[in-house]
């Protein structure tokens, strides 16, 4: 399909967009019922007002350039559609093309919007057939798995993954079980035979063990802990098994949407500058003062009382403000970008990091750290693999 440039021309009241349709070689094709080069299409507010939001608005860094595609289509009948765009390509300038589904684009696609007309290709979740079509019910990005097309919504509840690692609150102390708030449809489930009791102690638990349960664990308790299962009616079942995992003492709860937090080797993070970070990918981070091994190895079941030097509690609020920020502007959460929006926020107080100014400022700085940092790797990775060969 052809690539279509939207240009939004913010001084029309009227908000009308500017398409321009190009081939890959930079002619206008015939098949499509626009002028020669460009057309204005007026559109109504809500409806810019909707795209803006699947559309970052923070600006690039400057040594990089996008471009965004736009195919504008309408949705099948009886179907509702709460945006205009049907996709939205999101690629480095120059190296976008119709023909590259599912490679080099990020495929954004609105509810009722045609994904892919091709044969051959399987519905997933997020998906419905319509005239040999398939179309999207949710508003997200187009994750294409072999022949496997499904819609990956933007802002969603955790769903979960065996293996994430994740932090919740004990909400409800249960039989040989504990209730635990994850940020999911349904709270997540943590046995008893399935913690480690104080000082690491293995063995079978005891009717002691249930009677005592609300002194290893009570309600309101933070935890951090990894996904054991995942059962058919969306419950989760959670385990401490290892000495890492277990109960939280003194620090900063930070929520964020889940999306934002990537998967990592590893989701533990002490910080050069003092604080500690445990990245739940259910979208609570906890933030906190480096632990000893002594400490890190009781499962947090003796009383952290121990107080906190004031240099300590200044850089956990400032890493913690850095994460609020950075989720603000939908930039990735992981040890690299919370250290580049550490450092960057050094110029500011950290009572003003919650101001939009300050906080866009250090976002866009982060970004750009990051993205030349990841450039000087792939190049270095380049020139190693030059030498080898």
């Amino acid at each position: 399909m052809p690539e279509r440039k939207a240009i939004a021309n913010k001084n029309n009241a009227n908000d009308s967009v500017m398409i321009v349709d190009n081939d890959d070689d930079g002619t206008s094709p015939d098949n499509v019922g626009i002028s020669e080069t460009t057309t204005t299409t007026k559109m109504p507010k809500y409806a810019a007002s909707q795209r803006q939001k699947l559309v970052s608005t923070a600006p690039p860094p400057p040594s990089t350039a996008f471009v965004a595609s736009i195919r504008i289509g309408s949705p099948p009948p009886g179907r509702r559609v709460l945006a205009v765009a049907d996709a939205v390509g999101i690629s480095n300038a120059g190296t976008s093309s119709a023909s590259s589904f599912g490679q080099n684009l990020l495929q954004l696609t609105v509810p009722g919007a045609m994904i892919c007309q091709e044969a051959g290709y399987m519905r997933g979740h997020g998906t419905f057939p319509h005239e040999n079509a398939l179309h999207s019910q949710l508003a997200g990005s187009v994750v294409q798995t072999n022949k496997l097309i499904s819609v990956k919504p933007i802002k969603s509840r955790y769903h979960g993954d065996v293996g994430d690692v994740v932090v919740g609150r004990i909400v409800e102390v249960q039989q040989k079980r504990w209730k635990v708030d994850i940020n999911s449809r349904q709270h997540g489930v943590l046995l008893l035979n399935s913690v480690n009791l104080p000082g690491g102690e293995l063995r079978r638990k005891s009717i002691e063990d249930e009677l005592l349960m609300r002194e290893y664990l009570r309600e309101g308790d933070l935890v951090s802990a990894e996904v054991q299962q995942l059962f058919q009616d969306g419950s989760i079942s959670l385990h401490t098994r290892s000495l890492k995992y277990g109960k939280l003492g003194q620090g900063v709860l930070v929520k964020v949407l889940p999306h934002l937090v990537r998967h990592r080797k590893s989701h533990f993070h002490n910080l050069p500058c003092g604080a500690s970070v445990i990245l739940g990918r259910n979208g609570y981070i906890w933030v906190s003062r480096h632990l000893s091994d002594d400490e890190a190895s009781t499962g947090g079941y003796l009383a952290d009382t121990q107080l906190v030097p004031r240099e300590t509690r200044e850089a956990i609020a400032r890493t913690a403000c850095c994460i609020k920020l950075l989720a603000r502007n939908s930039v990735s959460l992981f040890d690299t970008t919370i250290i580049c929006a550490y450092n960057a926020s050094l110029a500011f107080p950290a009572k003003q990091l919650s101001s939009a100014n300050v906080g866009d400022r250090v976002a866009q700085r982060t970004v750009a750290q990051c993205s030349s940092g990841i450039g000087e790797e792939e190049e270095t990775a380049t020139m190693t693999t030059d030498g080898d060969i």
